[in-house]
């Protein structure tokens, strides 16, 4: 989480994800703002929709948007706060899980 994004990494979790969803498993995500620690959120991904849109509603808590334009995750406020994007990882899973 400390060390910077290596260029593609968020798009490959993206990517992975979204293999994982479209298999009918769900994908534990944790999501920070770190440095600034203000948002650090470990969320369970169950759907998905490529829809193109450019909006993340603020309105429907739990949206999680990939732009593949500046590769950064946008999310809709969560608990209260609202950051304009996160990093986003898998977190540990086993195949024998």
């Amino acid at each position: 989480m400390t060390f910077p994004s290596l260029p593609g990494q968020q798009e490959r979790v993206a990517r992975e994800t979204v293999a994982e969803l479209r298999a009918g498993r769900p994908v534990h995500l944790f999501m920070t703002d770190f440095p600034r620690i203000k948002f650090h959120h470990s969320v369970l991904a169950f759907a998905y929709r490529a829809d193109g849109s450019d909006v993340v509603d603020p309105d429907a808590p739990g949206i999680v948007r990939f732009d593949p334009r500046d590769e950064r995750f946008h999310a809709a406020p969560l608990c209260g706060v609202s950051v304009p994007y996160v990093r986003t990882f898998r977190r540990y899973y086993s195949p024998f899980i």
